[in-house]
C-alpha cells in the first residue's frame, strides 16, 4: 500500500505487479508531508501548520488526533520507536515532542524563534534529538535543552540517522548552490562530503537495512547511494537481524488474466490455420486433436475432482480457523473488557480517595492560614496599642519636665533682678559695707550654681529614661521577629504539604504509565488481529483464483468439442474473420497511437503548468517571509514581475522543442518495440513451421 498527496486530496492506493489502484481518497488540500508509523497502522498528514493522524485501515481520524501548536509551516514528523508519540519541527523555530493519546500534552519542547527547523531525528529509547535548520547548525537537544551543536557553515535541510546510531547523514540547502550530503559521526566528527545534486536537497530517507540512501532535490533528480559500513561487527548484526523471507506470490488483476487467455486463444487459432494446408493433413490433425481432446477431457476431469477436494479441504480449514480465530478474539475482547473495567474501577476509587484527601488537606490548609492570619493581626494590633500607650506616657512625662524647667528659669530670672536691685542699693548706701555684701553675694551665687547642677542631673535622669524606653522598643521589635519566625515555620509546613501533593501527582503519573503499558498490549493484540485478517484475505484470494480456474476449464471442454465437430466447415469463415479483425486491429492501433500522442501532449502541458505554479508559490512564500521589510519585499515583487509577467508574450503556433524531442523519443521507442515484436513473430513462425513439418513427416511415415 502507498499514500500519495496531491494538491486537492490524499489518495490511498494498492500496489499491484504492473499498476496502482486507488481504493480511498481524503479531502485535504495542500498536504506536503506524509509519514507512516513503524507498524503501518497510522500515518501523519501535514496540512500547513496542522498535523492530522489517520488510521490507515479504517481511514478515520479521532477528534484528539489533531495537533496544532506550531505557528508556521510544519516541515518534519519523526515517529517514536513504539509509535506512541512523535517529534515535529517547523518554520516557526519550534520542536515539540508529542504524546499520541493527548494532543494537549507535550513531553518537552525547544523554541528558537531566530531559526527555521527543517528536519529532526529522535534517538530510539532516549530523549535526545538531532535537528537541523537554516542557521547552519547541527544541534543535539536533550529534554528541551541544547546540549551541544556543530557549525556546518551552510543552511541544512535534512538529517537521517543510521539504525546502529553511529552516523548522521545531513543534506545542505544553500540557495543557488549545489546540494551536498555530509556524513558525521554521532560525536559531530565530520567524515566526508558527497556532492551529487545541482540544486539544494529537499528530502532524504535511509532504507530499513541501512544499505541504501535516497535523496531528492530541487533539480528534479532522485539519487540512490550505496552505504557501506566499515565495522564488521555491525554488518554481522544486520545480517542476523534480517530474518524475514520474501514471498513467492504476485497479485495480478483479473483483466490481465483475461488478456493472457485471449492471447492464448489467438495463438491457438493461428497454429490451427498454419497446420491446415491440405484436407488430408487436416483429417490427420483432426484425429490427433480428437485424441488430444479425449486425453485433455480425462485430465480435466481428474484435475477438477482433485481441485474440488482441495477446495473443500481449504474451505473446511478456513471455517475451522475462522471459528478458532473468532473464539480467540471473543476471549481477548472479554479479558480486555474485564481488565479495563477493573482498572477503571481501581483508578476511579483511587481518584476519589485522592480527591477527598486532597480536598481535606486544602480545607485544613485554608483553616490554618486563616487562624495564622488572625493571630498575626491580633498580635500586630496588641503591639500597636502598647506602643501608642508608651508614647503617650513618654509625652506626658516630657511635658511635666519641660514645665518644671520653665518654672526654674523664671525663678532664676526673678532672683537675678532682686540681686541687682540689692547691689545698686548697697553701692548707693556705702562703700564701707561693700566687702560684706560681696561675701553674701558670692554665697548666694554658689547656692544658685548648686541649684543649676541639680537641674542638670534631673535632665540626665530624663535622658536615661528615654534610653530605657528605646530598649523596650527594641524588645518589642524582637518579639515581632519571633512572630515572623513562627510564620516561616508555618510556611515550611505548607511546603511539606505541597511536597505531599507532588508525591500524589507522581503516583497519578505512574498510574498513567501503567495505563500506557496496557494500551501497548492492546496495540499488540490489534496487530495480531491485522495479521490474521491479512491471512484471511490471502485465503479468500486463493479460493477465488481456484474458482476462476475451474470455470474456464469447463468452458474450454465444451468449446473444444464444438470446434472438433465444426473444424472443416468453419476454416474458411475463420480466415475471413481473421482478415477483417486484422484490419480492425490496425485501425484501432492507429487510433490508440493518436490517443497516446494526445495524452502525452496533455501530460507535458500539465507538468509545465505544475512546475510554473510550484515556482510561483515558492516565490510568493519567499516574498511573504520579508513582508515586514519594504525594500526586500519590493525586490521580490519586481523579480516576480520580470519572471512571470514582463517577458511573457502571446502564444505562437510553433511546437515546443522539448515536446518535439519527447515525441521523437517516443516514436523511436515505438519503432524499436515494433521491430523487436516483428523479430519475435518471425521466430515464432519459424518454430511453428518446423513443428508442422515434423508432424507432416510423422503422419507420412504412419501412412
Amino acid at each position: 500500500h502507498i499514500v500519495v498527496a496531491l494538491t486537492d486530496k490524499i489518495l490511498m492506493m494498492n500496489v499491484f505487479s504492473n499498476t496502482l489502484e486507488t481504493f480511498k481518497s481524503i479531502a485535504i488540500k495542500g498536504c506536503h508531508e506524509i509519514s507512516f508509523t513503524h507498524g503501518g497502522h497510522l500515518f501523519a498528514a501535514i496540512n500547513d501548520k496542522v498535523i492530522l493522524i489517520y488510521n490507515f485501515w479504517t481511514c478515520d481520524r479521532p477528534t484528539n488526533y489533531q495537533f496544532n501548536a506550531h505557528l508556521n509551516k510544519v516541515r518534519c514528523v519523526h515517529w517514536d520507536e513504539d509509535d506512541l508519540g512523535f517529534v515535529s519541527s517547523g518554520m516557526d523555530g519550534a520542536i515539540y515532542n508529542w504524546m499520541l493519546k493527548d494532543n494537549t500534552q507535550r513531553l518537552d519542547e525547544y523554541l528558537l524563534r531566530s531559526t527555521q527547523f527543517l528536519s529532526v531525528v529522535k534517538v530510539p529509547g532516549t530523549k535526545t534529538l538531532y535537528a537541523v535548520g537554516m542557521d547552519g547548525y547541527v544541534k543535539e537537544i536533550e529534554q528541551g535543552k541544547e546540549k551541544q551543536k556543530y557549525d556546518a557553515g551552510t543552511p541544512l535541510s535534512q538529517i537521517v540517522m543510521t539504525k546502529n546510531q553511529k552516523a548522521l547523514f545531513v543534506g545542505t540547502a544553500e540557495k543557488d548552490s549545489p546540494g551536498c550530503v555530509q556524513i558525521y559521526k554521532i560525536s559531530f566528527e565530520r567524515i566526508c562530503d558527497i556532492q551529487a545534486h545541482s540544486k539544494p536537497i529537499e528530502r532524504m530517507k535511509l532504507s530499513f537495512c541501512n544499505k541504501f540512501l535516497f535523496s531528492t532535490g530541487q533539480d528534479g533528480c532522485l539519487i540512490i547511494y550505496d552505504v557501506n559500513d566499515r565495522d564488521p561487527k555491525d554488518i554481522k548484526r544486520d545480517k542476523d537481524s534480517i530474518a524475514l523471507t520474501y514471498s513467492d506470490q504476485v497479485l495480478t488483476m483479473h483483466s490481465e488474466l483475461e488478456e493472457y487467455k485471449n492471447q492464448k486463444e489467438t495463438l491457438m487459432t493461428e497454429n490451427n490455420s498454419l497446420n491446415s494446408k491440405d484436407n488430408f493433413n487436416s483429417m490427420i490433425n483432426n484425429k490427433k486433436l480428437e485424441e488430444i481432446h479425449s486425453q485433455l477431457t480425462e485430465e480435466i476431469a481428474t484435475n477438477s475432482i482433485a481441485e474440488t477436494t482441495k477446495q473443500d479441504a481449504l474451505i473446511s480449514d478456513k471455517q475451522n480457523k475462522l471459528s478458532i480465530f473468532e473464539t480467540k478474539l471473543k476471549q481477548i475482547d472479554e479479558d480486555f473488557a474485564a481488565k479495563k473495567e477493573k482498572l477503571k474501577e481501581k483508578y476511579s476509587k483511587q481518584m476519589l480517595e485522592d480527591s477527598t484527601s486532597y480536598q481535606e488537606l486544602v480545607k485544613k490548609k485554608e483553616n490554618k492560614l486563616k487562624e495564622n492570619n488572625e493571630a498575626i493581626q491580633a498580635l500586630v494590633q496588641m503591639q500597636k496599642e502598647a506602643i501608642d500607650e508608651l508614647k503617650m506616657v513618654h509625652k506626658k512625662e516630657m511635658e511635666t519636665e519641660e514645665s518644671q524647667i520653665k518654672k526654674q528659669q523664671e525663678e532664676m530670672a526673678l532672683m537675678k533682678s532682686k540681686h541687682e536691685e540689692i547691689l545698686n542699693q548697697i553701692r548707693e548706701d556705702a562703700q564701707a559695707e561693700k566687702e560684706q555684701i560681696q561675701v553674701k553675694n558670692n554665697a548666694d551665687i554658689q547656692k544658685i550654681q548648686d541649684y543649676c547642677l541639680k537641674s542638670k542631673a534631673d535632665l540626665q535622669l530624663n535622658k536615661n529614661r528615654n534610653k530605657d524606653l528605646g530598649t523596650e522598643m527594641e524588645q518589642l521589635k524582637r518579639d515581632i521577629q519571633d512572630k515572623e519566625s513562627l510564620l516561616t515555620t508555618q510556611k515550611n509546613t505548607n511546603k511539606d504539604l505541597m511536597e505531599e501533593k507532588a508525591k500524589k501527582e507522581k503516583e497519578i503519573s505512574d498510574k498513567d504509565n501503567i495505563i500506557g503499558e496496557k494500551e501497548k498490549q492492546i496495540y499488540q493484540y490489534k496487530k495480531k488481529t491485522q495479521e490474521l485478517e491479512k491471512f484471511k484475505f490471502v485465503l479468500d484470494y486463493k479460493i477465488k483464483e481456484l474458482k476462476a480456474d475451474i470455470a474456464p476449464r469447463d468452458n474450454e471442454t465444451l468449446r473444444l468439442r464444438t470446434e472438433t465437430n465444426e473444424m472443416d466447415s468453419n476454416l474458411k469463415s475463420y480466415n475471413k474473420i481473421n482478415a477483417n479483425l486484422g484490419m480492425q486491429v490496425d485501425e484501432r492501433r492507429e487510433k490508440q497511437e493518436k490517443m497516446q500522442k494526445l495524452i502525452k501532449d496533455n501530460r507535458t502541458k500539465i507538468r509545465k503548468n505544475d512546475i510554473l505554479i510550484k515556482s510561483f508559490k515558492d516565490d510568493v512564500y519567499e516574498a511573504v517571509q520579508n513582508i515586514d521589510y519594504f525594500l526586500e519585499l519590493q525586490k521580490h515583487t519586481s523579480n516576480m514581475f520580470d519572471k512571470y509577467v514582463k517577458d511573457k508574450k502571446l502564444k505562437t503556433v510553433d511546437i515546443n522543442p522539448e515536446i518535439q524531442k519527447e515525441y521523437e523519443n517516443q516514436r523511436k521507442y515505438l519503432e524499436s518495440s515494433k521491430h523487436s515484436l516483428e523479430q519475435k513473430l518471425k521466430k515464432d513462425m519459424e518454430i511453428h513451421k518446423k513443428d508442422s513439418q515434423k508432424h507432416m513427416k510423422e503422419n507420412y511415415e504412419l501412412i
